[in-house]
């Protein structure tokens, strides 16, 4: 008889298990603020001699308009497996060098598409749904400068990178409009970085890159269209979030 109720017992916690084991896909927009940025150049006036105004200029390419989505497979009502990608754009940074008759600007916009894999855990108080995160992942950047130079035509410069790594953290909270759907907002600290690897850029109609190779210590000639340069610099994606968005359970 009591291997009958240990049977028993077993099924209905494993239909429990199986009802309370739920879907979700979540769509969130919001805004980053580059944080860890990196020292990028200075925004310099001149008069014909001296320098009038001297400011340093830090740069992250993370900080802009995220678009995001994310599936979890949540075990129980309280932790999930979650699984997210989405497009982050805009971020960048200008400097600018003026003088007298002359204007030299920079200006560098940059991207990425993250794919990460994480925990998520959630509470539930009423209708309200307070839940943090965090998730490992890949990184894949790309970013694209201008330079403008009084009386010459822009040039316009492409930066490549290798797959970059870090993490993405969450914390926010979901109100859940009926058993099917619900909105939420979160705040979001990414934490990522990406190695440079080549430069590419046209001058006097002339194509020139730069590639920049890691532990090498016998590099390939350069020439004048290719340089070759004996270290990747490692470039910061990181940003602080507010987001809010849409989630759908199934």
């Amino acid at each position: 008889m009591r291997r009958v109720y240990l049977i028993v017992l077993s099924a209905v916690s494993m239909i429990s298990l199986s009802m309370a084991q739920k879907f979700e896909v979540g769509f969130d927009m919001g805004y980053g603020i580059g944080v860890g940025e990196a020292l990028k150049g200075r925004n310099i006036t001149w008069d014909t001699i001296t320098a009038t105004k001297l400011e340093q200029v830090y740069g992250s390419g993370g900080n802009g308009l995220k678009l995001m989505a994310d599936f979890t497979y949540f075990i129980n009502e309280n932790f999930g497996i979650m699984a997210m990608t989405g497009y982050s754009m805009l971020g960048g940074y200008s400097t600018e060098y003026q003088g007298p008759t002359w204007t030299d600007k920079q200006t560098i916009k940059a991207s990425y598409i993250p794919i990460n894999i994480g925990l998520k855990f959630r509470a539930k108080i009423g209708s309200i749904m307070p839940y943090v995160y965090l998730s490992p992942g890949l990184y894949f950047p790309a970013a694209r400068g201008t330079h403008t130079w009084t009386g010459s035509p822009d040039e316009k410069t492409t930066y490549s990178y290798a797959t970059g790594f870090g993490f993405n953290a969450g914390m926010g909270a979901a109100y859940r409009i009926s058993d099917k759907m619900g909105i939420r907002m979160e705040i979001t600290p990414t934490y990522a970085f990406a190695n440079l690897t080549q430069v590419t850029y046209e001058q006097n109609g002339i194509k020139h890159t730069i590639i920049y190779k890691n532990n090498m210590t016998h590099l390939p000639e350069s020439t004048y269209e290719t340089q070759y340069m004996p270290d990747q610099p490692r470039d910061s994606f990181s940003s602080l979030a507010i987001k809010a968005g849409m989630f759908f359970s199934f």
